[in-house]
């Protein structure tokens, strides 16, 4: 809703007063509707000023745009009532906004018998409308001197003619200071710092502590008495100057109860900042420093050219250049320009320095924002450009605006080329920069790029980026640490948390080329931090595909994954350990044996087979050791895996406790017939005898022997173990054996050998 839209929402809210009773439904939804204007308006602002003056509107301060019939009433209304203006607060209530316009109703005349408007409205005792207590006229340059001079006297004179009444009730303003002080004092400890110092000026505390204060001095709901008014300046003005600023940057904090409080600084905030500002200039301060923040501070006050008239009379009274408001006369009018007429300062009249920071970056996003990349670029340039001045400020207040800028890159997107002048720009300017303040600005904000990059998917470019930086500070003659501390900064931000979370969101999104291409050489990039965030949320991952990529680049990442595994052997997740021996065994070494034997042990028997398989690809023969203690008392599965271990090392010095496990006739055959074979792969002649015995039928007349299988098995292991003797013997028992199903299977196993 704009403004005039706003107006005429009042004057038709008004209507519907006049017509019916505040209680019909027509007066409810006139009021509704003025309430919910009234909402949006303050969303982004704590208080909408409309005021009257010399037959115009004004809002906040400034002569409104464009007059209509209902902006004419408005002026004709406010005007007949003697009422300068409304300052409507954020968290107005529907109720507050019914008593306002049952004012605007009331007849000059009744609204003079009962008092004037101010006595109505502190009787109605509403919270968050006040009136307004400056005369508003247009503040012009050039040829408007005279209107200026004139305004300004007569706001003197208004000043001394309020001095002088409030002369015979000076007596209560001693013991009213003296409480004001103390509160000050301890409201205000540790608030230091100027702006225009070299250092950045400090926020005070929030202003509600001055809220009880007022409240003992008995301040009230009206506005408040001139003894009461002089206490409070004094007080204020014993102040540092740049604490008094600072406060007056803060008046939205002010606290609510008493209003009396924020009428009496409403009414004090001019001259209050006319002394600050100009005691600063007079301590040294430069305006360079001090510009920014007093321009912010009257673009968002009600009471804009009571300020500038309060600033242009101190300035003349102590001899400073009175041309400054003249500046801030020509940001006021920026604010009122359209893009093309901006574009046109910027560019050609080269005002873009002469703007406050905010004015600066608002032309920038005006123009993103119309989709008008040709000019966006033309003024970015003009940015990148003072990365290289000479004028610190200069390039202090370029690496500023364009941090701000850089955070639009995710949303809502900037120009490809654009994007690639920015980066660019900022890159160079990070491998030259020599002054550590303006450095660790462009530094956070290529942090802040390298993570949009890496955000949407573009970890390639984010990689070679750094690369880059890292390239320029090689090449640098003279060694500086901050620089370097710099660096680390930027690839610790490429290895946080969330970015490498996004990383692991494409790599489960993109297909084996990709993966092959981007994903597996950036997290080879990253190294060691990365390795230990894939090996972490390898344990946390339930999905089985999930895992399978994880394990997969975990892999191809090599020995320096390997720490982080060595601490995964320790996760109470099943799955999490059994992945990363499965890892440490295609990674590892026999120097990793101690760590995984412990898991020989493991609760899961999906654990222990895989720590099995582990041992021996890791050592070796190193590892039959651990594997032989292990043998007996695991579960048969374990045990199973562990015969194939022990058949794939072939050390004889397993051969007395697999062949103990072979001839034991309560094992399961399985197990048995895995042993015989085990016996077989590995070779040694000491097994000969218990091979035999396995084949061999027992007995002389009544005679048994070990089951069909077991003797093949048994039969085949002595044939593996390949010493003429084991061949011999194993004949002559074929020999010796009667014709039967077993002869016959003996038989063809000789045949084929």
């Amino acid at each position: 809703m704009n403004f005039l839209d706003l107006v005429q929402t009042l004057q038709m809210a008004l209507k519907a007063l006049l017509m019916y009773t505040d209680a019909h439904p027509r007066a409810q939804d006139g009021l509704r509707a003025l309430a919910e204007g009234i909402e949006e308006w303050l969303e982004d602002k704590p208080a909408l000023h409309i005021a009257a003056s010399g037959g115009k509107i004004f809002l906040d301060g400034a002569p409104a745009e464009g007059q209509n019939l209902h902006t004419a009433a408005l002026v004709r209304q406010l005007s007949e009532r003697q009422i300068a203006g409304f300052v409507i607060q954020r968290g107005v209530t529907q109720a507050e906004i019914l008593g306002m316009l049952k004012i605007l109703i009331l007849k000059p005349s009744k609204l003079e018998e009962m008092g004037g408007v101010a006595k109505v409205m502190a009787d109605k005792k509403l919270q968050c409308i006040t009136l307004s207590q400056t005369q508003y006229k247009e503040v012009r340059e050039g040829g408007e001197a005279e209107d200026t001079a004139r305004t300004l006297s007569e706001a003197t004179e208004a000043l001394a003619t309020q001095l002088q009444a409030a002369a015979p009730l000076l007596a209560d303003v001693s013991s009213m200071l003296k409480r004001w002080q103390e509160g000050l004092d301890s409201g205000l400890t540790g608030v230091s710092g100027a702006p225009g110092d070299g250092r950045e000026a400090p926020l005070p505390p929030d202003l509600a502590f001055l809220g009880p204060v007022a409240m003992d001095l008995d301040w009230g709901n009206g506005f408040p008495t001139a003894p009461q008014i002089e206490a409070l300046r004094q007080a204020l003005n014993a102040l540092p100057s740049q604490t008094l600023l600072a406060m007056l940057g803060r008046l939205e904090t002010l606290p609510e109860t008493p209003p009396s409080l924020g009428l009496a600084f409403q009414s004090l905030a001019p001259e209050l900042l006319g002394q600050a500002a100009s005691s600063l200039l007079l301590q040294g301060a430069s305006w360079s420093g001090l510009k920014d923040p007093i321009f912010e501070l009257i673009r968002s006050s009600p009471q804009k050219q009571a300020m500038l008239i309060s600033l242009e009379a101190q300035f003349q009274s102590h001899g400073l250049e009175p041309g400054r408001v003249q500046d801030l006369l020509r940001q006021m009018e920026w604010d009122n320009q359209n893009i093309e007429e901006k574009l046109q300062r910027a560019t050609k009249e080269a005002a873009l320095w002469n703007l406050s920071p905010d004015q600066r970056l608002s032309l920038l996003r005006d123009l993103l924002d119309l989709n008008r990349p040709e000019q966006f670029l033309q003024v970015l340039e003009l940015f990148l450009e003072q990365l290289n001045s000479e004028d610190s400020h200069r390039r202090d207040a370029a690496t500023k605006a364009l941090a701000a800028a850089s955070g639009w890159m995710e949303s809502p997107g900037l120009p490809l080329e654009a994007q690639g002048s920015l980066i660019q720009g900022l890159m160079a300017h990070f491998g030259w920069e020599p002054l550590p303040a303006i450095h660790r600005t462009t530094a956070e904000t290529l942090a802040r790029i390298l993570a949009c990059l890496v955000n949407q998917g573009e970890m390639l470019q984010a990689q070679g980026l750094f690369q880059e930086m890292e390239s320029l500070c090689a090449f640098l003659e003279e060694h500086q640490e901050w620089r370097g501390l710099a660096l680390a900064k930027l690839r610790g931000r490429l290895c946080a948390e969330d970015l490498m979370s996004a990383a692991v969101r494409r790599l489960h999104a993109v297909e084996a080329e990709e993966m092959l291409t981007t994903v597996i050489p950036y997290f080879e990039f990253l190294g060691e931090p990365a390795a230990r965030y894939l090996v972490n949320i390898l344990g946390e991952d339930p999905d089985r595909k999930r895992r399978g990529h994880l394990l997969d680049i975990i892999r191809v990442m090599g020995p320096v994954a390997i720490p982080a595994l060595q601490e995964g052997l320790r996760s109470p997740t099943w799955y999490f350990v059994r992945n990363t021996l499965n890892l440490l065994a295609d990674m590892g070494d026999a120097g990793l044996l101690n760590e995984v034997a412990i898991c020989l042990r493991h609760a899961d028997g999906r654990v222990r087979r895989s720590a099995v398989r582990a041992m021996w690809k890791l050592g070796g023969p190193a590892a039959g050791r651990d594997l032989l203690v292990c043998l007996p008392g695991t579960d048969p599965e374990t045990q199973l895996e562990i015969l194939f271990g022990l058949g794939q090392i072939q050390i004889p010095e397993a051969v007395p406790a697999v062949m103990e496990l072979a001839k034991n006739s309560r094992t399961h055959e399985r197990l048995r017939i895995k042993a015989i074979e085990t016996l077989g792969q590995i070779a040694s002649a000491s097994a000969t005898p218990g091979l035999l015995e396995l084949v061999r039928r027992k007995g002389r007349i009544f005679t048994s022997a070990e089951v069909t299988d077991i003797r093949i098995a048994a039969a085949r292991a002595l044939l593996a173990i390949g010493t003429p003797q084991a061949e011999l013997d194993l004949r002559q028992i074929v020999a010796d054996e009667s014709r039967n199903q077993d002869r016959d299977a003996l038989q063809r196993i000789l045949d084929l050998h």
